[in-house]
This record gives C-alpha cells, sequence and structure tokens, in this order.
C-alpha cells in the first residue's frame, strides 16, 4: 500500500485554493470527490461572503437601510460574532469594517437566534476579506474530519494556510514564508518545516503583493511598520485576523497586545527595515530550523545585501507561503547555523548599532 497525494485548485474569492490530501493510494478516487465537493462549499461561501458579488448577504447588508434587519446565512453571523472577539483582542487593531467611513461602534449588530443582522450607520460597510478565506478553509477542515482524513495541506492564496498531519510518514509538510521578490520575480523568503503533525492553521499579512494596503482603524493611516506578518494558531479565521493585527500593530505592541488575549499565538514578523522578530511558541513550533533562518536576514542584509531566493532551491514555479519538501532545504539551515550561531537570538534589542 503506497501513499499518494491527490490535488484540486480552483479559484474563488479572487485567489486560489489548493487542496491537497495525503492517503494511501487505495483512497486516492474517495479522496478526489472529497476535494471537490469541498471547493463547492467554498465557492458557496463566496456567494454569502463577497462584498463584490450584488447579490451576496454582505453586498445586501452594505447596501441596506440604517438597522434594517436582513435574514443572513449562518457564515454571515459566525463571522461577525468572530470579528468583534478579534477586534477586541486586537485593541482595534483588526476591524472587519474598515472599508467604511466607520461612526458607530460596533459597525454592525446581529442577533444568532433570529437570524438577522443589520449596520448601524449608513457610511458603515462589511468587508471579511482575509478572515473570509480563513473561515472558507475551517469549513473544508471539518469536512475532511469528517470523512476521516488526517493529512493534508489546505491552502488559499498563500495568506491563508491550514496543515495537518504529515505529507507522507515521517514527512513533515513545508511552507515557505515569503514577503518578497528580487529583480526576476523570484519570491525570497524561508521555508518552514511543520514536524509536529498538529493540526494548525497560518495567517500571513504583507505588502508583497498589493504594497502598503492594510489600514490602521485606529487612525486611518497606513500601516507601514512591517513587510510581513504571520500568526498561527488552531484556527484559521482568527489566525488571518490576527496577522493583520500584528501586521498594523507592528511588535513591540502587537506582540504584547496579542499575548493577552485568547491563547498565545505562534507570531513572527519582518519589519520595515527588514528585521525579524518571534516568540517563544513560533519557535517551540518551528525550532532552530526557522529562526536560524530569520536571523540570518541580519548579517545577510548587512554583508552581502541579498536574500535568500526560494527558486535557488528549485522552486521555479514557486507559490508563496506552500512549497512541497525538497532534500535541499536539509542544507540550508546547516548553512544558516554555521554563519549566524552568534546572532540567534529570539528578538532583537530595541536599539541596535548601526553596521558600516
Amino acid at each position: 500500500m503506497g501513499v499518494c497525494h491527490t490535488r484540486v485548485a480552483r479559484k474563488h474569492m479572487n485567489t486560489t485554493f489548493d487542496f491537497v490530501l495525503s492517503c494511501d493510494d487505495k483512497r486516492a478516487k474517495q479522496a478526489q470527490t472529497v476535494l471537490l465537493h469541498a471547493h463547492t462549499c467554498v465557492r458557496q461561501l463566496e456567494q454569502e461572503l463577497s462584498e463584490f458579488l450584488p447579490q451576496s448577504a454582505v453586498s445586501r447588508l452594505n447596501t441596506a437601510g440604517v438597522d434594517e434587519k436582513l435574514p443572513v446565512p449562518t457564515s454571515v453571523l459566525q463571522l461577525l460574532e468572530l470579528s468583534g472577539q478579534m477586534e477586541e483582542v486586537s485593541g482595534g487593531a483588526f476591524d472587519c469594517a474598515i472599508k467604511g467611513a466607520r461612526k458607530v461602534r460596533p459597525a454592525f449588530g446581529w442577533d444568532l437566534e433570529l437570524g438577522v443582522a443589520w449596520r448601524r450607520g449608513e457610511n458603515e460597510k462589511l468587508s471579511f476579506a482575509a478572515i473570509g478565506k480563513g473561515y472558507a478553509l475551517e469549513m473544508v477542515r471539518m469536512q475532511l474530519a469528517q470523512e476521516g482524513y488526517t493529512d493534508f495541506s489546505l491552502d488559499a492564496g498563500g495568506s491563508s494556510l491550514i496543515l495537518s498531519g504529515f505529507s507522507a510518514p515521517q514527512t513533515p509538510w513545508t511552507f515557505g514564508w515569503a514577503w518578497k521578490k528580487d529583480g526576476d520575480g523570484n519570491w525570497l523568503g524561508i521555508p518552514l518545516h511543520h514536524e509536529t503533525g498538529e493540526t494548525i492553521a497560518i495567517g500571513v499579512s504583507g505588502t508583497c503583493e498589493q504594497g502598503f494596503h492594510l489600514t490602521d482603524p485606529r487612525t486611518g493611516i497606513a500601516a507601514v511598520r512591517a513587510q510581513t506578518a504571520l500568526v498561527a494558531m488552531p484556527r484559521a479565521a482568527e489566525a488571518d485576523a490576527l496577522s493583520t493585527a500584528l501586521f498594523v500593530s507592528g511588535w513591540k505592541e502587537g506582540a504584547a497586545q496579542l499575548s493577552t488575549g485568547l491563547e498565545t499565538p505562534a507570531m513572527a514578523i519582518i519589519d520595515h527595515e527588514g528585521y525579524p522578530s518571534w516568540n517563544g511558541r513560533f519557535q517551540e513550533l518551528w525550532g532552530k530550523i526557522a529562526t536560524t533562518c530569520l536571523a540570518l536576514w541580519l548579517p545577510v542584509r548587512a554583508f552581502a545585501d541579498e536574500d535568500i531566493d526560494l527558486s535557488d532551491l528549485g522552486f521555479n514555479d514557486f507559490m508563496p507561503y506552500t512549497v512541497t519538501r525538497d532534500p535541499l532545504w536539509i542544507a540550508l539551515p546547516l548553512l544558516a547555523l554555521a554563519l549566524v550561531l552568534v546572532h540567534l537570538k529570539k528578538n532583537r534589542p530595541e536599539k541596535k548599532e548601526k553596521l558600516k
């Protein structure tokens, strides 16, 4: 009995949803059917959650009269509830109504028992964006669990990801955290091997595709403290929301704020100057390999002015954030360790001497 990968990718929510199941080859045909059904589920959620489809529940809410109660699907109600929690946890750094000229808090009201929602001001606009993609991945994860699958990778455009189990026996899933491109368009970043096999959701916010497109809801000013922020925790929608909050707030404020909310997530950030920071949970999940690679950025950036080019390691057609395992990755942490052992640390100091 061999192990095979069954993969189905489709376009939803203006991005690519790429699902991979690892299972014995006797279940390959069934796995294909399960993944096609998963994409059907995501397509239905898009019809409910998209702010761009005129007939979606979100669009109808955005054009309804003030305090006009509209029946909405469970997905909208659950995301409104979750968004409220994430706004509180993040100290206002995450806001699902950021696209509107917000005057009222909370911007939307809802009643879970009656199944209705309403907007509380005429300028309020609802946009679930990445948190909607994370919610969709969570629905797929539950479907796969019900079907008895435990080893899978669920990716929504690289910014939302769920990993569970292993790619093959004793072989972890591997993904790349990338946040910029070189002059030839190759993604630059670091590889991360998910050695524990526990089900984990990863949310990434960054500037590499849309520039500084995120706004701090508390000030109305573009967030420019970071190049990218990564948050990992058990549920994808929360990871997406909190990666946005960490990106908006920056490391010093964001890490402190998010550590006092729900369970402390794994967090890492590359600030606007290119310096990395991460917390203990991040190191617990991805260990010295990841933190050595992050620490490598400081001396490489200072002395060689170059980044780790993921395409050099065999990924010319590289999808950011999600890659399959390649033996050449093994050499990278060894090289990094040799170069930056003395620089390895959890967080960079508040002040650094300028390198000359």
